[in-house]
């Protein structure tokens, strides 16, 4: 079966905000890290149909997507990656962390940068 990056990042990140309801911020923030990820794959793929998306993840995963993500069409995103602090932090071991390894104010800063995201990889969540 297909990887549905669009899809995936738009349920994870429904996921991470149902988390963080219930002060639940290591799933949360291990969740919104995933959401990005799939929001930058799902712009890999817009941008290289043919192409298959990195499986990589955070940060290597912006390392690799600065290179395919170039041009007017992926300025938004483009900018994006670019940012020193983008998804600092976040990392794919958090799974096996244990409880208390993400903080409140660390997950706020991952979703903000998950919205954006999304917005720029043009994923919009239904209400």
């Amino acid at each position: 079966m297909p990887e549905s990056y669009r899809e995936s990042a738009l349920r994870h990140s429904a996921d991470a905000d149902s988390l963080a309801a219930a002060n639940q911020f290591d799933g949360a923030g291990y969740l919104v890290g995933y959401a990005v990820e799939c929001a930058i794959k799902s712009a890999i793929e817009a941008t290289r149909p043919t192409a298959e998306a990195p499986h990589v993840h955070l940060p290597e995963l912006i390392e690799r997507a600065k290179k395919v993500l170039q041009g007017r069409r992926q300025m938004s995103i483009s900018n994006l990656l670019k940012r020193t602090n983008f998804m600092q932090g976040w990392r794919v071991d958090l799974r096996y962390q244990g409880n208390g390894a993400v903080a409140e104010a660390q997950f706020h800063q991952w979703r903000d940068d998950a919205n954006r995201a999304l917005a720029a990889a043009n994923l919009r969540r239904q209400s």
